[in-house]
């Protein structure tokens, strides 16, 4: 298999990899060793979304007399 040497791609790698485990763009960015507006335009060159989503509500489920 051919190695990917791609700058752009790892450098996108490495951004989604920090922000999915720091969950914050500044720590992730102190992490890789550049500066906090890198990282956003990077989040937003790439269209990176690294929140994780929220739960889904579940409707309470309602309880009838059943006999």
């Amino acid at each position: 298999m051919a190695e990917i040497l791609n700058i752009d791609y790892h450098t996108r790698m490495y951004v989604m990899y920090a922000l999915k485990k720091y969950n914050s763009p500044t720590i992730a960015a102190k992490h890789l060793g550049i500066t906090a507006r890198t990282i956003h335009r990077y989040i937003n060159k790439w269209g990176i979304s690294y929140k994780p989503e929220a739960p889904k509500t579940v409707k309470p489920v309602q309880w009838t007399n059943i006999r």
